[in-house]
């Protein structure tokens, strides 16, 4: 959106909103929990990513000690998976900057912000978890060829199980309890300033 563009934008918003008291109160209420929920996320991914620095020297160490090489590649792919995930998690953040825009741009900008995060954590399942499982499986594949089927292997896949099982229900829970709500406003939002728009 060129510069005048912009300006001419920002005068007719001005003047609907200021006719229109309520519209301007659900915009605001709107910006509010957009900004607590950038926080959220904000929060969630610099945690998401401290919990994992300290895991990347563990599986090293596995590596160099591993007897089998396919142990040693399931701690190296491993190892990649982590250090892909803050790419993958940075992809899907809030773009900078979206507050200098025009009202409906900015609610534009935080509804496929707010989309891209329901996808994210909607496919974690392809994107984390079923590759973790391939790389934790060959590790257990390396460590035990000499006896795949014994006592230790459902323990084994069961915690993980578990342990994955749980992710994808907290990220499900993030998402219906976060992200959906947001994303209803903004929709509504948006319709109703393109409906007084068109008045």
């Amino acid at each position: 959106m060129k510069l005048d563009d912009l300006k001419i934008q920002w005068q007719k918003e001005i003047k609907m909103l200021n006719q229109s008291p309520s519209l301007n109160m659900q915009i605001e209420d709107v910006s509010q929990n957009m900004e607590k929920l950038e926080k959220q996320i904000a929060f969630r991914d610099k945690r998401e990513t401290l919990l994992l620095l300290p895991a990347i020297p563990v599986f090293i160490l596995i590596a160099w000690k591993a007897e089998h090489w396919i142990s040693a590649l399931g701690c190296l792919l491993t190892i990649a998976l982590m250090l892909t995930q803050p790419f993958i998690l940075n992809r899907a953040k809030p773009t900078p900057g979206t507050q200098l825009l025009s009202t409906k741009s900015y609610l534009e900008n935080q509804l496929t912000m707010v989309n891209k995060q329901i996808n994210l954590l909607n496919s974690i399942w392809l994107w984390s978890l079923l590759p973790l499982f391939f790389t934790v499986s060959l590790i257990y594949i390396g460590d035990n060829l000499d006896d795949l089927f014994k006592w230790t292997m459902p323990l084994y896949f069961g915690f993980i199980g578990i342990v994955f099982i749980a992710v994808y229900w907290l990220n499900a829970r993030a998402v219906k309890k976060d992200l959906i709500p947001r994303k209803q406003e903004l929709e509504k939002t948006l319709a109703d300033l393109t409906a007084d728009e068109s008045k």
